[in-house]
């Protein structure tokens, strides 16, 4: 009996490296898949940091009148605060009808500080800001 040496099909090592290919193949999908999931992950816990810390912000709009300090707490999720606000004077000079008044207004400098644990590594965002009050 004469075997036929032209049978379609393929080989141990041609089946072998076609495996090797989809391996690889799957491997790379998934790390790509693996990342943009982490990607996600971080942009969320910035972005939820920022909301935090302009809500915080505005919160401080509100106080009709400032007091240099530092002031933290927590929010109801694993985020906490910490303010500085420093009180920086200076004359604002405005010229009416060739008269110079001054008007003495405080200046302060307002900076929320958002953190956050990541794993096993603190977090943190800044936002900061001026903000001047008539005397």
């Amino acid at each position: 009996m004469k075997m036929n040496k032209n049978r379609g099909g393929f080989t141990l090592v041609e089946a072998l490296v076609a495996m090797m290919l989809i391996s690889i193949t799957l491997v790379t999908i998934m790390q790509v898949f693996s990342s943009g999931l982490a990607s996600v992950n971080t942009s969320e816990s910035y972005t939820l940091s920022i909301f935090h810390a302009r809500e915080k912000m505005e919160e401080l709009f509100l106080y009709k009148k400032l007091s240099p300090g530092i002031m933290e707490g927590t929010f109801n999720d694993p985020y906490r605060w910490e303010t500085e606000i420093e009180k920086i004077q200076t004359p604002l000079t405005i010229i009416n009808d060739e008269k110079k008044n001054i008007v003495p207004y405080d200046l302060f400098l307002i900076s929320v500080t958002v953190f956050w644990t990541s794993g096993s590594i603190e977090k943190d965002f800044k936002l900061s800001t001026l903000r001047s009050m008539i005397n």
